[in-house]
């Protein structure tokens, strides 16, 4: 049987990577989720352009009960990148965030994605986050395109990643 994660020895921190030039946040606390996501909806509002989005995955312990425990949302808007310990952030303290989030991005046209949601969606529910859709936006399925393209029908994210964009992910970055 697989243990609950840890508590993190970290407190909330940002690191920046130099090969990707992306941003990266590790949220521990509902402040500096709240603080990332006024942030964010500040740029959407602000954006002229014609799409943006939101990436999304979700990271969950899996135990001897009916429903995967949930343990990481993986956010990506931007340049930036949003973990969030959901060990440390109960789901009432993150689910009104997350709903406003998205209720602002609806009014800002900014479209979801994630690559095979059943699972994200699922453990989101369970976390009381709304799914897109009930906000009315855009979904993407980077798998489901992927099939409509011609790449096969459960092609991974790995395999997505080096056919389009000719690079190799290493397990610890995916």
């Amino acid at each position: 049987m697989q243990q609950p994660w840890p508590k993190p020895l970290i407190t909330d921190m940002k690191t920046k990577n130099d090969l990707t030039g992306f941003e990266t946040r590790y949220a521990l606390t509902p402040n500096k989720v709240q603080e990332v996501f006024e942030h964010w909806l500040q740029i959407a509002q602000d954006s002229t352009e014609k799409y943006l989005v939101l990436g999304v995955d979700t990271e969950f312990i899996r135990t001897r009960h009916f429903y995967p425990k949930p343990g990481l949302i993986q956010l990506s808007f931007l340049n930036q990148v949003l973990l969030v310990d959901t060990q440390s952030i109960s789901a009432a303290e993150l689910s009104p965030l997350f709903n406003d989030l998205l209720r602002g991005f609806k009014l800002a046209n900014v479209y979801v994605a994630f690559h095979a949601p059943h699972e994200d969606l699922n453990l989101l529910s369970q976390l009381g986050i709304e799914s897109p859709f009930e906000h009315g936006m855009h979904l993407i399925d980077t798998q489901l395109a992927a099939h409509s393209l011609g790449y096969g029908a459960q092609v991974g994210l790995f395999k997505l990643a080096e056919v389009c964009l000719g690079c190799s992910l290493v397990n610890s970055e995916s």
